[in-house]
């Protein structure tokens, strides 16, 4: 597909979603959501015509980062900018579970291509700000060309800054947050597929929940992802021997230690960021 034909696709989209966000209404007259929310969105046949109130730590974006100061590389951007440099140079996983686990025992480990989330035709590589993502990197992971690293730092400050003085309301515009939940036992999470920046921004200023939405109509996603998909998908989206990666790569959404494990690389990459930034400081002083 041409940049062209991406482009008026992503109007379409953009036009489709626009008039949705204006027949959209809060769920439960905005209070947080809950598992018993989850439950009844998941099958409700008028659910994406909901905007739901999702706690932002319940809120996580690919390989699981947490939307929360100091658990999100987007989040502590806005504490240093560099840190977002770090995070690109050092996060370069091989493959999902990788990525998933921070563990590089995982690197050559084989992989399914498919996963939980599935289209019949699959989309052409990712082209946003004009630079293609095979040539020059995505936004969830590095390695990214200095413009894409440009065109990210760019992103979020522009967005956090009109939000800090125009207001975030979805209703004015089609910017409203996306994705589904992932359910495990009596616990969940919200994987933030649409908005990624935004979130970062709502976060950094302070929103204590994410207002999100189910797409409507050819764009929309699953609404609820469980172990019981997992089983039930073996077999057509993956093969059968791949069920026990894909349920390890679902769990690693729910650990706590390895929540941890990404928190404290997060903090690695700050320390190593602000040690950085010392640096050039003390230089400049000393050429002065």
């Amino acid at each position: 597909m041409s940049i062209k034909s991406q482009k008026k696709d992503k109007e379409d989209k953009n036009r489709k979603q626009f008039f949705a966000a204006k027949l959209r209404m809060p769920y439960n007259s905005g209070k947080p959501v809950k598992l018993q929310d989850v439950k009844r969105l998941s099958m409700a046949h008028d659910a994406n015509k909901f905007r739901l109130s999702i706690p932002i730590e319940k809120c996580v974006s690919s390989y699981g980062w947490r939307y929360l100061p100091g658990e999100h590389p987007f989040v502590n951007f806005y504490s240093l900018e560099e840190s977002l440099d770090e995070f690109y140079d050092h996060f370069r996983p091989n493959n999902a579970l990788e990525g998933l686990t921070l563990d590089s025992d995982k690197k050559e480990h084989p992989v399914p291509k498919g996963s939980w989330i599935q289209k019949i035709i699959p989309d052409p590589p990712t082209c946003e700000g004009g630079l293609n993502e095979k040539i020059y990197g995505s936004s969830i992971c590095g390695p990214v060309h200095p413009k894409k690293l440009q065109l990210e730092k760019s992103r979020l400050k522009k967005i956090r800054e009109s939000i800090r003085f125009h207001g975030y309301n979805p209703l004015m515009s089609n910017h409203d947050l996306y994705g589904y939940f992932l359910v495990k036992n009596n616990d969940f999470v919200f994987h933030v597929s649409g908005g990624l920046h935004r979130s970062a921004a709502l976060v950094d200023l302070g929103w204590p929940i994410l207002p999100a939405v189910f797409l409507m109509g050819p764009y929309n996603t699953p609404r609820i992802v469980t172990e019981w998909h997992l089983d039930f998908l073996a077999g057509t989206a993956y093969p059968e021997q791949d069920l026990p990666i894909l349920k390890e790569m679902f769990h690693a959404y729910f650990d706590e230690n390895l929540r941890k494990k990404r928190r404290q690389a997060l903090a690695t990459w700050m320390n190593s960021a602000q040690a950085k930034v010392a640096q050039v400081a003390s230089t400049s002083m000393v050429e002065f």
